[in-house]
């Protein structure tokens, strides 16, 4: 390879071990699938409703909340420990994704 080629090709020599690779995989199957929801959604409500009035709502109603706990979250994260932060962010994602999956009777 060529110096230049070198300097701008993309490093592939960690793909060379099975969990990273995995990790990769993993990643780009959940960014092509949160990509396909960010077009589906918008094309479904337009659809349904055949007004771009409520796709542009779609889309406040999905920023709001990033604006209100992104700017919650970072005070958060500024004021308390980040271990204990991150041991507790932890356990509500995995109590949260668990919790479906938990059969009552």
């Amino acid at each position: 390879m060529s110096g230049r080629l070198r300097r701008i090709a993309i490093d592939t020599a960690p793909l060379a071990y099975p969990a990273y690779r995995r990790l990769f995989v993993g990643q780009a199957v959940s960014f092509v699938g949160f990509q396909v929801t960010a077009v589906a959604v918008p094309v479904q409500v337009y659809d349904i409703t055949r007004s771009s009035f409520w796709v542009g709502v779609l889309g406040l109603v999905g920023l709001v909340p990033l604006i209100v706990f992104g700017l919650w979250g970072g005070a958060v994260a500024d004021a308390v420990d980040r271990r204990a932060l991150l041991l507790v962010s932890a356990t509500v994602t995995w109590a949260g994704g668990r919790a479906p999956l938990t059969r009552r009777r």
